[in-house]
């Protein structure tokens, strides 16, 4: 069964956009057909399973998406905290420095997802560009809270990231989830917000947590104003 852009869209839960920035990277599986894209369901199916992916008609929630329906990238902040200093000399070094100093839940195995994250970075590179990373694995952890964090993580020095266009990385986004959708959510999500310059120049200056915190929260409230994203987790 063919499927459209659309159609991947619904099924995935995601916005439109992200399933075309997919496309552009060559993330995911689709041919061109007189001039549009098309998707095969087969391949699409074996490639969300192998990504850890839910793809089904209907989006399944778990007790862990119900409980964090009304969430937001604020929110995940607030629980992931901000941590600066982190140096090493190649990205294993600073995602261990990082893994050993984030406040992180006590259920969660630091060396699993050290491992983890290595695993997700060996994959492809999670150098989004404009000197930001957003290291995660690629598949929920074992006994990981019900909600998902995001740690900011300020680097001491810029540092070879292997990002898509080889801008020195100075900030690392580390986000953890409860499970697949949530992630996708967040990600795609963060991901928007990241694209705007002015908010990357701002992180340059290495703001305090409250700062940060408040820029992030306006900048989500305007997003949702204009309609430009769904909120996390909300039909789209």
């Amino acid at each position: 069964m063919h499927l459209t852009i659309n159609q991947v869209a619904t099924l995935l839960n995601l916005p439109v956009s992200t399933v075309q920035r997919w496309i552009r990277q060559g993330n995911i599986p689709v041919y061109r057909h007189e001039g549009k894209y098309l998707f095969l369901e087969k391949d699409l199916v074996k490639w969300a399973q192998a990504q850890g992916i839910v793809f089904a008609s209907k989006p399944q929630k778990t007790a862990a998406t119900e409980q964090v329906e009304d969430d937001s990238l604020v929110s995940a902040m607030k629980r992931g905290g901000i941590v600066e200093g982190i140096s090493g000399d190649d990205i294993s070094a600073v995602l261990k420095a990082l893994v050993d100093t984030a406040p992180l839940a006590p259920s969660i195995d630091r060396k699993e997802l050290f491992l983890r994250l290595l695993e997700r970075e060996d994959l492809s590179t999670t150098g989004i560009g404009r000197g930001v990373a957003i290291p995660h694995p690629r598949s929920p952890l074992p006994n990981a809270p019900a909600e998902p964090s995001i740690t900011t993580c300020f680097l001491d020095n810029h540092m070879d990231y292997n990002a898509i266009d080889d801008i020195p990385v100075f900030v690392l986004f580390l986000m953890l989830s409860p499970a697949p959708r949530i992630h996708l959510r967040l990600l795609a999500r963060l991901s928007y917000v990241l694209r705007d310059k002015a908010f990357i120049d701002f992180l340059r200056g290495t703001p305090p947590e409250g700062h940060i915190l408040a820029r992030m929260a306006e900048i989500e409230t305007n997003i949702d104003n204009a309609h430009h994203f769904p909120k996390l987790l909300h039909g789209s």
